[in-house]
């Protein structure tokens, strides 16, 4: 890699990125392995109903959603339902510690060094409570933001008016939710952009790798933006599925829904591999320079 290749432009930054998984696949590796314990954990979920996983499970549901969804086509409704509960577990034990291992295969490469994925899971490990603790973080500012849109929500079911302003203002508030909610995820993660690389590769404690973080993002926020924003968009037609098929309720074949639940996990993989491609470089040659 050519280490002082300069990637003033938002498009170019994430163009050499998406090469660079391409060129050095590497560094996608970790990205891979998150796939497969995702679709791991699916397959196990999917199997719920069935003995001997029966045996754990099928009380929880009996319990919680009723006989019913122990049998198709229902099993196949409650999947995505199921593994919304196990996702964000999944991504703070095991997706975090991925990441980093990309984050120093990517800086290694930088620096023309050799290294393999054990050597870069050894020098990650080290720090794994650390991107436990920022990444629990993350998901706690993105549950406190959503709250808040919650309570908009709330003020817009109290809005009468059938017509006028407030009605389009309601519609908005409403039909747009999944859509803000994808925004406050966006805001969150460039808040927090920097903070894996400030951990692995300067080796820095939580409160000055934040604080250098802040500093970083105010610095260039709309540029750290469009790094967050851009590959984030991959997600709108997966989004703009699930909203509607939401829209027709039961009616959806159960197959259709599982199928949008894969794609969901290999959308959001890849959204996550360009994004932090492209943070490490900014700030590898950021610091470079």
């Amino acid at each position: 890699m050519n280490k002082h290749k300069n990637n003033k432009s938002l498009i170019s930054l994430l163009r050499s990125s998406i090469e660079i998984l391409f060129h050095k696949p590497l560094i996608f590796y970790p990205y891979v392995i998150s796939i497969f314990i995702q679709l791991f954990v699916l397959e196990i979920l999917y199997f719920a109903p069935r003995y001997p996983l029966s045996l754990f499970f099928a009380p929880l549901i009996r319990q919680f959603w009723g006989e019913m969804f122990l049998h198709f086509p229902f099993n196949l409704l409650l999947l995505p339902v199921l593994f919304q509960y196990v996702k964000t577990p999944i991504y703070i034990i095991s997706s975090s510690y991925l990441i980093g291992i990309a984050i120093i295969i990517i800086a290694a490469i930088n620096e023309d060094q050799t290294i393999s994925f054990k050597s870069a899971a050894k020098k990650v490990l080290p720090r794994y409570i650390h991107l436990i603790f920022i990444t629990s973080i993350s998901y706690s500012l993105f549950y406190g933001f959503s709250q808040l849109y919650g309570l908009v929500i709330k003020r817009a079911f109290i809005i009468h008016s059938e017509t006028g302003i407030f009605y389009l203002i309601k519609r908005i508030v409403l039909d747009g939710t999944p859509f803000f909610s994808l925004l406050i995820s966006v805001f969150v993660s460039t808040l927090l952009v920097f903070m894996m690389p400030l951990l692995l590769l300067e080796k820095k404690n939580l409160f000055a790798a934040f604080w250098t973080n802040l500093k970083k993002v105010i610095k260039s926020f709309w540029f750290v933006l469009g790094i967050v924003l851009l590959p984030t968009l991959l997600y709108l037609p997966v989004l703009l599925l699930s909203s509607n098929l939401s829209s027709f309720g039961n009616g959806v074949a159960p197959e259709i829904r599982m199928s949008l639940t894969i794609a969901n996990i290999l959308i959001i993989v890849i959204i996550d591999a360009i994004v932090y491609t492209a943070i490490t470089l900014y700030y590898l040659f950021d610091q470079e320079n």
